[in-house]
């Protein structure tokens, strides 16, 4: 079983909860309040400028032009395909990225980019892509199976949201991710991919703790 195929394994009753979550299971229907994804999306979006400054931490520690070109990949991604969506919400609100920038971080959410960042300041390639990378692949795991339960989300004010973790071309983002971790990571140690697992579901676990806070703490 390949590293990646063993950290989901892992982290899968992490990501189970998701689905059980009333964030996700509103989302899926179309009922989650407007406010409440509005508080989301504002801390995701901040959220979001901390994800690139790890990934631009992994540029910075790269050795070989690839791993370069990969990192690059998807901070394009974040500031383009990712980020699309988020602004047509936004403007949809009347709120400018300025205002986001104005905005306090919540707790859970100063945790998660601490968490990250650390592990970027103090580890190599590998601990940041297993840091980063169950973002990424939860969002297509929650969205494929947000469809699948509830095809009628298609019909709802979120289906922008959530076609954005479905489409195809997401879905082979996080297979070339997968492939590319595995290929860095095939030769170690026993010792160091299950450290390496370890950092997947500690991430993984702070992902429940932002649609926690995203739910619950949306007016605080």
């Amino acid at each position: 079983m390949s590293l990646i195929k063993k950290a989901v394994s892992n982290s899968m009753y992490i990501w189970k909860g998701y689905m059980k979550h009333p964030f996700i299971k509103e989302l899926s229907t179309g009922e989650l309040s407007e406010e409440r994804f509005k508080n989301y999306i504002i801390q995701d979006s901040l959220y979001l400028m901390d994800f690139a400054r790890v990934y631009a931490l992994g540029m910075y520690k790269s050795k070989t032009l690839k791993e370069i070109q990969n990192f690059y990949s998807i901070l394009s991604f974040v500031n383009a395909d990712e980020t699309a969506t988020r602004i047509k919400y936004l403007n949809n609100w009347g709120i400018t990225q300025e205002a986001i920038e104005g905005t306090e971080m919540k707790k859970e959410n100063k945790d998660y980019a601490e968490f990250m960042l650390s592990i970027a300041l103090k580890e190599e390639i590998p601990e940041i892509l297993m840091a980063t990378l169950p973002c990424m692949f939860s969002y297509n795991f929650i969205a494929e199976e947000i469809i699948k339960e509830n095809p009628q989300v298609k019909s709802t004010k979120y289906w922008d949201f959530i076609k954005d973790y479905s489409s195809e071309s997401y879905k082979e983002c996080c297979v070339q991710w997968a492939t590319y971790a595995d290929e860095l990571c095939q030769e170690m140690d026993e010792v160091r991919q299950k450290a390496l697992v370890e950092i997947f579901k500690n991430a993984s676990i702070h992902e429940m703790n932002f649609w926690d806070m995203s739910y619950f703490k949306f007016n605080k």
